[in-house]
């Protein structure tokens, strides 16, 4: 049995990626949007249009790093205390698909033409750094 079901825009969403302490969970749906849902009662939290299309996000040191046709967007997986956050840093001009795998200060990012690596935005100011 299942304890809850929230609709999220769109016809398909991106496999879950689950929060530090389970507590939230993000997606992203085929409208481009990234959702983050609390994982007790399934309430969307706030939500980020980074793209027209939006693939699975990657979590790191509180950072979400989202794919999407227009590159990469790095959010802040705490929200920005609207409804409606923007990316905090975005990356590249070419379309993406696939998780990133980000590791350490390192992202890479698949884009059309193959791999692409991007500086990471893993301190907590968010500043982007130069790799």
């Amino acid at each position: 049995c299942r304890a809850w079901a929230t609709p999220l825009p769109g016809t398909s969403a991106s496999p879950p990626v689950i929060g530090a302490g389970g507590a939230t969970i993000y997606t992203t749906t085929d409208t481009g949007n990234l959702h983050p849902v609390d994982a007790t009662d399934g309430t969307i939290l706030w939500s980020a249009p980074p793209g027209t299309r939006a693939g699975t996000p990657a979590l790191a040191d509180g950072s979400l790093f989202v794919p999407t046709d227009t590159g990469l967007h790095v959010l802040d997986a705490r929200g920005c205390g609207a409804d409606e956050c923007a990316p905090i840093w975005t990356a590249g001009t070419v379309a993406h698909s696939g998780q990133p795998a980000v590791a350490g200060r390192r992202v890479l990012g698949e884009g059309d033409a193959g791999p692409h690596r991007y500086p990471a935005t893993l301190r907590r100011a968010h500043s982007p750094l130069i790799l």
